[in-house]
């Protein structure tokens, strides 16, 4: 998460603190949306590698391994 945080500080001029509440709105719209078994692949992202994992889970949802 730490580089979707560095990405909204940067983008949207924040701070770190404000950057985090962005992350974490991003991360619980996400759990509205997706059905609750999946729920933990957003809790279990990898810092180092968000958007590979956020594109793995993705894929997931359409069947692509």
């Amino acid at each position: 998460m730490e580089e979707l945080k560095q990405k909204l500080a940067e983008v949207l001029n924040l701070d770190e603190e404000m950057a985090q509440k962005g992350v974490d709105a991003v991360i619980e719209f996400l759990k509205d949306k997706l059905p609750e078994n999946l729920h933990g692949l957003l809790d279990n992202l990898d810092s180092d590698d968000v958007a590979g994992n956020a594109l793995d889970a993705v894929k997931g949802l359409f069947g692509a391994k």
